[in-house]
């Protein structure tokens, strides 16, 4: 009888690049993959900073907005689960939750920004 072959864990080049979703990875993979991938919640927030920034310099916002909606809170989230071996699933999803949360937010606000300017 044949060993049946273990599941091959997902390249770092997959993680950070190709994957479209962290549907299906372990943990420590999906925190990579929120982290480094451009379809990961952090490239969304830093998409966000830069519109905030942009709409900052047009002088359509207080440049204020660009210091109270930034992500440096989330950016420190981040690197303390990355740096974990074995992230806790908890951990994991509380953080996925509040930052999507937060992004949605932030979205909402700069995008009536943008639209009233």
């Amino acid at each position: 009888m044949k060993r049946a072959k273990r599941p091959r864990t997902p390249t770092w080049d997959y993680i950070s690049a190709t994957a479209t979703s962290p549907k299906g990875m372990n943990g420590r993979d999906r925190i990579r993959f929120q982290a480094f991938n451009p379809n990961g919640l952090m490239a969304q927030a830093k998409a966000i900073e830069a519109r905030v920034e942009a709409l900052a310099e047009q002088g359509t916002v207080p440049y204020g907005w660009v210091i109270a909606y930034n992500f440096d809170y989330y950016w420190n989230q981040t690197w303390s689960l990355v740096e974990k071996k074995q992230p806790r699933w908890r951990s994991i999803r509380v953080f996925e939750e509040t930052l999507s949360a937060r992004i949605a937010q932030f979205d909402k606000k700069v995008t009536e920004k943008e639209e009233s300017k």
